[in-house]
């Protein structure tokens, strides 16, 4: 230091600079494996010097931090390395590792890198078809990506409409138009096109419009000048009949173009005074000729264009040709829709009422309803022309004037009609009473099916009640409505009286048929196929007004009626929701007195169940049959994703360890992906999958998910059915499980598969958001039913002492499970014995097993949606789920033994005779109800098992003959009382089994 401070300021500035170049060269050579030359450091300034030691540092001990990561990675095995790398990583590393490095992953890892391989050969796929199909598209949108500017260039230009110029003058028009009468027409495109020119100015669009409607409304007259096409001769194909008819036909598609893309056309076809005085009169005057149904006094000359176009719909013109209505009516909702859209344009800027329109939906005349009605009841409508013909009743009825004058005139319609059908039935009923006879064509004709279309349209158009029709906040338009929606549509219409002898007429038809309608589905006579369209009017006009009339899915275990009906029938409702639940209770009780002829109309026509009559019954589901059930159930899920396009499922499985590999390559799967087609692949085999091996896979499956080792299920009294472990918590994914056992068993029942996986009833009834009861404890244990319905049926004071508790063993450990909140200390007595065996029933049925059961429903119902599956009873599921088995009946007779009967008893007999003649359908039924389950053994009834060991299937004999057979399912046992005839033993033995579980008595 004393050195440098001697020598002079830039000589000592000079001398430090070297020791620090030494020092730096000093500290390089001590670090190992050194790269940089010293005499280069040597010659670099400090700074920079410093930083280049540094960032050698920096790199030194990068190198060293990765050879430590590499030596730990080296006793770590594949997959916890990838279960260290982030979820993009792991995707990526699953994705793109090749054969040999999946295979010494584990079985869950295999299965998620084919998961992600598939979707990402998928979505290639469907990347491909997308770009192939709209690769201008594509292309456009980069061009509009790259060139921002040009795109809002070209949005501004767009905005900038240029005002066209009109270069027609009025008259020249007509000339123009005449084009449209060509026999050999302008091509279409072009003349639309000149039309839309046409009719883009005021004073060539009116023009245009007026000559148009003049066209239409003149084909109606026979001496009309109108009625030539130019460049038509005696050799072209166009007949004479049918050039009035070609020639509006053309007219009327040219103002459907104008007015379903120029607003200004829909206006002018809504404005008054449009039309000429004297051509609306002449057009009126036709209209008395040909509708002997007109009175003058209904004629009221109104002169928009709308006006006439609704009455044209009733002309001969028009009903000779369905085409030609249906464009009319297209060009009508197109004009009437556009004032909707007005109204809800104006209501979005807080401006709108019903009169308060720029443009008011136009109001209906006596002679517009007439034609209307007329239109409506004509025969030979298409499907097309009455849909359209509903909306325009719809958009018209948008104001309320016109809903209230549209359904008194339905009203008074259906009356008449209703009087002739009456008059009608009448007649057959006095015939068949003297004579013996059916003449079909005496009680039959046309005005049924008038009168069926009527009340649809009724219906269609019956508002929904007030919510509050007290309410001093209600303006005129509400009160309007309210004075409709007040009563009923049954009661509005008044055929009860049509409705009785309606009742009377099927009653006898049924019992003339009754030798061919015990058990098999059969055919419908003539007779009752006439009877349909009254049958049909019937559900029309007594079906509930909305769904909160209706029976709830949750209640489906309970009879077809609803609480609300039930209240009326006992006087309970309020007097404002009286009416409407005996409309209910009526609606329910026609359909179940005539329940066999209502499905066979449905089995007949299976597009019945989606129509405005027969889709009220399934909020009903106990009405219809299970064949009937299962097709609209099929019908609606193919509905429900008709949109949807889903990718194929491809799994590849060790056939002994099926259960673990489908679990690895299903629970990864989003339920949309769990929809698609299923291709099973067994490891090492050479198997195509065809469909065998799928059939194959899920039988499988189905038997591994239930094996006793997996502790997920286990079986009850009698063996053949299962239910969730209570201990399955041995197993640490158990709940993950559960899941995957229920989507197998939905995927199933979407696939169409069978299972052989039969569970009790309580898991059937949580399958279908069903309450549980205390006797379905039964279908588990037999012996604790038994208890359970004893202490029910005995006064317990001093004999019993249970508390609300019970113990449970679970892994060698007793534990206390409180029913309710302290519920060891809590005595059971003779007051509360009831709560007792509810809580202790829904504890081994539903708490104690809680979280399984949730997740076998999450699982469930990914795939089959809740309000659908739970039209089904728990019977009909376990038949949609294990399909029907096939039942000897001769083997099932011979192992039956008997208790108060004897095999020569008349009864057994008939009992026997009856038994034979039953579809398979309605055998697993039977053998359900009986034993509790559609499984047949595989030894055949011989090995029929019961609480107790083998118990065959046996009969005993029961006093009392005014109640239904009822079944113990612990003992295999049917309780058949003794029914004086064939036929009283058929008709109760088949309503206990059709009913399901509902006669189950104790053991």
């Amino acid at each position: 230091p004393t050195f440098l401070a001697e020598l002079p300021e830039d000589l000592r500035a000079e001398v430090m600079q070297q020791q620090m170049s030494r020092n730096a060269a000093a500290q390089l050579a001590s670090t190992a494996a050194s790269s940089i030359d010293p005499e280069f450091l040597a010659a670099l300034p400090p700074d920079i010097q410093a930083d280049v030691i540094r960032q050698h540092q920096r790199e030194e001990q990068q190198n060293n931090a990765a050879e430590a990561d590499t030596s730990r990675s080296q006793d770590m095995d594949n997959a916890s390395f990838i279960a260290t790398l982030s979820q993009e990583l792991r995707e990526e590393v699953l994705l793109t590792s090749d054969d040999a490095f999946l295979a010494t992953l584990p079985p869950h890892l295999v299965a998620e890198a084919a998961l992600l391989r598939e979707r990402e050969n998928d979505f290639g796929r469907s990347l491909h078809h997308s770009f192939g199909m709209s690769r201008r598209h594509s292309q456009n949108a980069s061009s509009r990506q790259e060139n921002p500017a040009r795109t809002t260039n070209t949005n501004v230009n767009k905005v900038q409409v240029r005002k066209l110029i009109q270069v027609i003058d009025e008259g020249s028009v007509t000339y123009i138009l005449k084009l449209l009468f060509l026999v050999q027409p302008v091509t279409k495109a072009l003349m639309n096109k000149v039309l839309l020119h046409i009719a883009a100015h005021d004073g060539t669009r009116d023009v245009a419009v007026r000559f148009l409607l003049n066209v239409i409304l003149q084909s109606c007259d026979q001496n009309s000048k109108n009625h030539e096409m130019y460049g038509y001769s005696a050799n072209n194909t166009v007949s004479d009949a049918f050039v009035p008819i070609t020639i509006c036909k053309r007219a009327v598609e040219a103002l459907c173009h104008l007015a379903m893309y120029q607003n200004e056309v829909c206006k002018t076809l809504l404005k008054d005074n449009f039309l000429e005085e004297q051509t609306v009169k002449d057009f009126q005057n036709l209209l008395i000729t040909k509708l002997q149904f007109l009175d003058k006094t209904d004629l009221q000359p109104d002169k928009k264009a709308i006006s006439s176009l609704i009455s044209f719909l009733a002309t001969e013109t028009a009903t000779k040709s369905v085409a030609l209505q249906e464009q009319v009516l297209q060009l009508l909702n197109t004009t009437v829709q556009f004032v909707e859209k007005s109204f809800e344009e104006d209501s979005a800027n807080g401006k709108a009422s019903v009169e308060g329109t720029k443009f008011s939906m136009p109001k209906v005349s006596v002679l517009e309803l007439h034609c209307l009605t007329q239109t409506l009841t004509v025969s030979g409508n298409s499907t097309k022309c009455m849909e359209r013909l509903t909306s325009l009743f719809k958009s018209l009825s948008w104001n309320p004037i016109n809903l209230v004058a549209c359904i008194s005139h339905l009203i008074a319609e259906v009356k008449a009609e209703g009087e002739k059908s009456k008059v009608a039935l009448e007649l057959f009923l006095k015939d068949c009473k003297e004579s013996k006879n059916m003449s079909l064509e005496t009680f039959i004709g046309e005005q049924d099916y008038k009168l069926l279309r009527l009340v649809k349209m009724l219906r269609a158009l019956w508002p929904a009640k007030s919510t509050d029709p007290s309410s001093e906040e209600s303006n005129s338009e509400e009160m309007l409505i309210d004075s409709v929606s007040r009563r009923s549509l049954g009661e509005a219409v008044e055929l009860q009286h049509l409705w009785h002898l309606l009742g009377e007429c099927l009653s006898m038809l049924e019992r003339t048929e009754s030798n061919s309608k015990s058990t098999g589905h059969g055919s419908l006579s003539p007779a009752l196929c006439r009877m349909q369209p009254l049958f049909e009017a019937f559900l029309v006009v007594k079906a509930p007004d909305s769904a909160k009339n209706a029976v709830s899915s949750k209640g489906a275990g309970k009879s077809s009626t609803s609480m609300e009906v039930e209240k009326a029938a006992d006087g309970e409702c309020s007097p404002s929701r009286n009416s409407s639940a005996l409309n209910v209770k009526e609606f329910v009780s026609f359909a179940e007195q005539h329940r066999h002829t209502l499905n066979m109309y449905i089995r007949q026509d299976k597009t019945l169940l989606h129509s405005v009559a027969f889709s009220p019954l399934v909020r009903y589901p106990k009405l219809l049959d299970f064949d009937n059930k299962k097709h609209y159930f099929r019908s609606e899920l193919k509905k429900r994703t008709v949109s949807q396009r889903y990718n194929s499922i491809r799994i590849n499985v060790r056939r002994d360890y099926v259960f673990e590999d489908s679990f690895h390559q299903i629970v990864l799967r989003k339920p949309d992906e769990l929809k698609g087609r299923l291709t099973v692949t067994f490891n090492g085999e050479e198997g195509v999958d065809a469909g065998g091996l799928t059939r194959e896979w899920y039988l499988i499956l189905s038997k591994q998910m239930l094996n006793p080792d997996k502790a997920l299920f286990i079986h009850s009294a009698n063996g053949l059915t299962y239910q969730p472990n209570p201990a399955s918590t041995i197993q640490p994914d158990h709940l993950k499980y559960f899941k995957f056992a229920g989507q197998i068993v939905g995927k199933a029942i979407w696939d169409e598969q069978l299972l052989d996986s039969h569970f009790t009833l309580s898991m059937y009834k949580h399958m279908l958001n069903q309450p549980i009861e205390y006797t379905d404890v039964e279908s588990i244990d037999p012996e604790y039913f038994r208890n359970l319905g004893w202490m029910l049926n005995n006064d317990i004071t001093d004999i019993l002492e249970e508390t609300f508790s019970i113990v449970r063993e679970q892994f060698g450990e007793m534990l206390t499970i409180d029913l309710k909140p302290n519920g060891r200390n809590v005595p059971v007595t003779e007051e509360n014995k009831h709560e007792y065996v509810q809580l202790v029933a829904e504890q081994q049925m539903t708490k104690g097993i809680k979280e399984q059961i949730d997740a076998f429903k999450e699982g469930f119902h990914q795939l089959m949606p809740p309000d659908l599956i739970s039209i089904f009873t728990c019977a009909e599921l376990e038949l949609l789920m294990c399909g029907l088995p096939t039942i000897d009946v001769q083997d099932l007779r011979l192992n039956t033994e008997y208790t108060g009967y004897t095999r020569e008893s008349p009864q057994i007999q008939w009992f026997w005779n009856i038994v034979q003649a039953l579809s398979q359908e309605d055998l697993a039924r039977l053998l359900q109800f009986v034993t509790g389950t559609s499984q047949v053994p595989m030894d055949g009834f011989k090995a029929l098992r019961g609480m107790n060991g083998p118990q065959k299937f046996n009969i005993h004999r029961c006093g009392d003959k005014k109640r239904l057979p009822s079944s113990h399912t612990c003992f295999n046992q049917l309780d058949l009382p003794e029914y004086s005839s064939e036929e009283e033993l058929s008709r109760y033995l088949l309503s206990a089994v059709r009913e399901g579980f509902e006669g189950f008595g104790f053991s």
